[in-house]
């Protein structure tokens, strides 16, 4: 699992666990890696980490799947478990294309292009936009989470608590 700085979720973990065994070690560790639940086996007691995550359980109602919670479970009822973040990534992933293919009617690049471009949507794992001309993703949002004990908690700004959360889909 990599990051988007090019480090590994390996080389985060390494590195949390070498930083908490100097003989003065930081008071406070950030990395990518703490984003996901899998941070939880790769090092011992977690708790105090900060990460950044696309998505954390209990982020609100996405507009194109089943609630969230419906979601977790259903994955919970089929592999006995809570999904982490690949498991929500593939369902946001395929909750898209199968709403993008239907807007289309088709799967055509010519045509499905056109209804991914326009599509402005949430998901269980965020907002959705990309940018007509690049393809880039222009809309999503980050949590910051910090690992209390042995869960990853999310953690609302001040900003969020006084915003309402308010969810669409184009």
């Amino acid at each position: 699992m990599g990051s988007d700085y090019g480090r590994t979720f390996e080389e985060d973990t390494e590195t949390v666990t070498r930083a908490r065994c100097l003989a003065h070690p930081p008071r406070v560790t950030c990395t990518a890696a703490a984003g996901v639940r899998e941070f939880r086996e790769a090092v011992e007691s977690p708790d105090g980490t900060f990460g950044i995550a696309q998505w954390s359980q209990e982020s609100g109602q996405p507009a194109l799947l089943a609630s969230e919670r419906e979601f977790l479970d259903a994955y919970h009822a089929t592999a006995g478990e809570l999904p982490g973040y690949p498991a929500a990534q593939a369902a946001a992933t395929a909750v898209l294309a199968v709403h993008c293919a239907g807007q289309a009617g088709r799967t055509d690049r010519e045509l499905l292009w056109p209804a991914v471009a326009a599509l402005d949507a949430s998901t269980l794992f965020g907002a959705f936009k990309i940018d007509q001309a690049t393809g880039a993703q222009v809309s999503q949002r980050t949590v910051l989470i910090r690992w209390a004990g042995e869960e990853p908690i999310a953690i609302q700004t001040q900003a969020e608590a006084t915003q309402p959360t308010t969810l669409k889909a184009g």
